[in-house]
């Protein structure tokens, strides 16, 4: 059974023996989408749906990274040039909207605006199946995500941040991913490395086996992916 690396952004190589191991959902690779850190104040919605969302993207079903993020421009006060969340609530409407979209799946980056969501979800009546990447959310938020079709990954987080933990606990463990996102590595040994020390850490809080974790993820990813 293959370990899932639901969320990243690294295009290395891995070695054969790896390759047959380990599925990468690519981010901008296997997905198409904006993230909130692009939109500035003055990104072109319309030039931006002339361009992508055309016959060409039909084969890809999965939107992200996308979302809402309320931390940025607290983080990044040196910038010009801001990412106001009103811009990148208009995108997400311009994606709900769409007809194109109405089949695909959806990856969320959502910081300090999942009430931000939670009205979205409202407006649109969600129907749609959807990641949150790297979820940074309480007990209460992801109780409520439960209520549709979510699932919720988690990077190194799961072994640093006591929190994240106890999220992890009260989660069911077929909606849980693992990712590795944009984290550095020197090599795909590294990496290999990163995900399994992970698999162990969800497999404890979850009181599983390695290889209950294992088969788990992988059963869940092609639940997410329509293959199930």
């Amino acid at each position: 059974m293959k370990l899932v690396d639901i969320h990243t952004h690294h295009q290395f190589q891995l070695s054969r023996e790896d390759s047959e191991n380990i599925i990468m959902l690519r981010d901008q690779v296997d997905t198409i989408g904006m993230h909130p850190w692009h939109l500035s104040a003055d990104f072109d919605l319309n030039q931006w749906k002339q361009n992508n969302l055309l016959d060409s993207y039909f084969h890809l079903n999965l939107i992200g990274e996308i979302g809402l993020d309320r931390v940025f421009n607290k983080n990044n006060k040196q910038r010009t040039d801001e990412r106001p969340i009103h811009k990148q609530i208009e995108f997400l409407e311009m994606i709900c909207s769409h007809q194109w979209a109405q089949d695909k799946k959806f990856i969320f980056h959502i910081v300090r605006a999942h009430s931000d969501l939670f009205e979205l979800m409202k407006k649109y009546k969600w129907r749609w199946t959807f990641l949150l990447h790297d979820f940074r959310g309480n007990a209460s938020e992801a109780k409520y995500y439960l209520k549709h079709d979510a699932y919720f990954s988690f990077g190194d987080n799961i072994l640093k941040s006591s929190k994240t933990q106890q999220v992890v606990e009260s989660i069911p463990i077929e909606r849980i991913f693992i990712e590795s996102d944009d984290r550095s590595f020197p090599s795909s040994k590294e990496y290999v490395e990163y995900l399994q020390k992970n698999y162990r850490q969800l497999a404890l809080l979850k009181k599983l086996s390695e290889e209950e974790v294992i088969i788990k993820l992988y059963l869940n990813y092609r639940r997410f992916m329509g293959n199930a």
